[in-house]
């Protein structure tokens, strides 16, 4: 703590530093903190107790024990389990409990003790506590499609996990006409029928490039840094729960410049939505986070929503859209990969003047994931990846700039 006189701090904060040096949480703390709350919330104060030389987690442990003796709180796992899982479908996602809410609020008391005693600042205290939120408000207000007809089908053999059909249906959407606009973007499961010993996810996503070189990353590379790019909120915004109620130049691009790997010039054309919060009434936001068009895309555009989709808009039309889809339950600990998935469109001739400004060819990067069943009675799996480049040519280019 710093040299704040005690009269400064508020009760919370007083009783949260009245733990003993000698207190040792509780055995039920101790083996559940990362089970009844999600881990990040042990993660955030092990980082605090790690740069300010603060023993946080122990703060925490003696906060959860005081408020659970002070309500009567019954510390036991079994009651728990009753509640927030079935014995068909297993633990069931965001189940919540009283002692769950305890975990949160002594959490929350941490926190704000070590701001009030200067420990860490405003800006920290506010996005280290938003998680406990229990949705990002702006997200709230769109909703799910159904799964799109064209949505593509997995190929039904587990010899080939590579499956060219697999490959050709996927990459077969990247500049797809629909009804909404072209096709840019797609992730998701490919959908099975079976209850086999193999599910398949996969990612396409584009990209703008020029090529100055032989020298070029392979298609796990690029994957990798196309998911770099972020949009978010500064953590002391007045809509810091609700990045859509804010005006797109407040937004916080991060990682969107154009990026020279070897011989090649990437510029990604989208960021990931980072909510500060944890979505756990809509979790399935948190499977795959939204995407939007980057920084340089979004130049003198808009950020919009409606029932269905979140948008940009830019010189009076709309140029890209967003969506989602949810088909059936989701079960996020089981082995098959949940059925839900993201997919974008944009209008083309703006996407290819943006593309020309700055002298760039649009190009794809597909991959796809395998989760690999080890035997039919249990959902133990491995995980294999594979990426291949779309649309990409190597001709060469003189100059290398934006």
């Amino acid at each position: 703590m710093t040299e704040k006189s005690n009269h400064d701090l508020s009760s919370h904060a007083l009783e949260v530093f009245a733990c003993p040096s000698d207190y040792v949480p509780s055995k039920f703390f101790t083996k559940y903190n990362q089970a009844y709350v999600a881990p990040i919330y042990h993660r955030n104060l092990s980082d605090i107790a790690r740069s300010t030389n603060t023993d946080a987690l122990r703060l925490w442990g003696w906060t959860f024990d005081r408020l659970s003796e002070q309500i009567g709180n019954r510390t036991d796992a079994r009651e728990f389990g009753r509640y927030v899982s079935d014995h068909r479908d297993g633990i069931i996602p965001c189940g919540s409990s009283l002692t769950t809410e305890i975990f949160k609020s002594a959490y929350l008391r941490v926190h704000e003790a070590l701001a009030s005693a200067r420990v860490i600042d405003e800006s920290s205290l506010r996005e280290l506590s938003a998680i406990v939120c229990p949705l990002d408000l702006s997200f709230w207000d769109i909703g799910s499609k159904e799964r799109p007809q064209w949505w593509p089908k997995a190929s039904q053999t587990v010899e080939n996990l590579q499956s060219s059909e697999d490959w050709e249906r996927t990459g077969a959407l990247a500049l797809t006409a629909l009804d909404e606009g072209t096709l840019i973007f797609a992730e998701g499961p490919l959908i099975s029928e079976k209850e086999d010993l193999q599910s398949s996810h996969f990612s396409l996503i584009p990209f703008g490039y020029r090529v100055a070189g032989k020298q070029l990353p392979s298609a796990e590379r690029i994957f990798s840094l196309l998911q770099r790019p972020t949009w978010s909120l500064d953590s002391l915004h007045p809509k810091l729960l609700s990045i859509f109620d804010a005006p797109l130049p407040e937004w916080t691009p991060d990682d969107h410049e154009g990026i020279k790997i070897g011989d090649l010039l990437l510029l990604p054309l989208l960021g990931r939505i980072h909510s500060a919060n944890i979505n756990c009434w809509q979790y399935w936001r948190g499977l795959e986070s939204l995407v939007f068009p980057s920084a340089p895309l979004a130049q003198n555009g808009s950020a919009v929503t409606d029932t269905h989709s979140w948008s940009m808009e830019s010189g009076g039309r709309r140029v890209f859209s967003g969506f989602s889809w949810i088909n059936g339950p989701l079960r996020r600990l089981k082995f098959r990969y949940d059925g839900h998935g993201l997919f974008s469109v944009s209008d083309r001739p703006w996407l290819e003047s943006t593309l020309d400004r700055f002298d760039l060819k649009l190009a794809f990067v597909l991959r796809h994931d395998y989760r690999i069943r080890k035997s039919e009675y249990s959902d133990e799996h491995e995980t294999v990846s594979a990426a291949k480049l779309l649309g990409m040519d190597k001709i060469i280019v003189p100059e290398f700039s934006l």
